[in-house]
Formats: C-alpha cells, sequence, structure tokens
C-alpha cells in the first residue's frame, strides 16, 4: 500500500494510504463545535492533494479512540467553507456526514 505525507507548509497535517486520507485529531481541540460539530481539512490540501487521489476520508480522534468515515464525494458534495482568520480557508463537513467506527451515523 502506498503511504504519502500530506503537508501543508511545513507541517504534516495526515497521509495517504492507499485511496484513503487519514488524518490524527485531537477531538476535543480540533474538531468544530459551531455552528455544529464538523472535521474539516484545508480547502487547498483537499481539492490539491485528496480529491484527485483519495476516495474517503479518515479521521481518528486520538482522545476516544473514535474513527469517522466518509467519502470524498460526500465531503465535497456536503461541505461548508470556514473562513477564520489567521487559519487557511477550510472546507468542513458536519458529523452528521460521517460512519464512526461502532457503525453509527452521527446525529
Amino acid at each position: 500500500m502506498r503511504v504519502q505525507a500530506v503537508k501543508l507548509g511545513s507541517q504534516t497535517i495526515g497521509r495517504i494510504e492507499g485511496r484513503s486520507f487519514v488524518m490524527k485529531r485531537r477531538g476535543s481541540r480540533h474538531m468544530l463545535q459551531k455552528p455544529r460539530p464538523a472535521w474539516a481539512i484545508s480547502e487547498a490540501v483537499f481539492y490539491g492533494d485528496v480529491l484527485p487521489a483519495c476516495d474517503e476520508v479518515v479521521v481518528h480522534d486520538e482522545e476516544t479512540g473514535t474513527s469517522y468515515h466518509t467519502s470524498t464525494k460526500t465531503f465535497e458534495r456536503h461541505h461548508r467553507l470556514i473562513e477564520r482568520p489567521p487559519y487557511e480557508p477550510q472546507v468542513a463537513l458536519e458529523l452528521r456526514h460521517w460512519t464512526v467506527s461502532d457503525g453509527k451515523t452521527p446525529v
């Protein structure tokens, strides 16, 4: 399986494993809470690295051990753009569009 680091500037933000983009995050710090809970990815990384090479996005919450899975098509179709300076523009997908490791869809 091909594994490739994905960087934003000099910081590694995830990796491509086969056809999956995988990120490890701490939910208490990285999960967006407003206006609704969501996971986000840099807009430039999503369109430049993830969408052309991957079929799936996976977020592993290192605090809870929960894994969130969604297709890149679902992410592209249902995301919203988040612009919160000083951070780069991000695309965010609400939790209701993810399947969690226990097989349930968050509401």
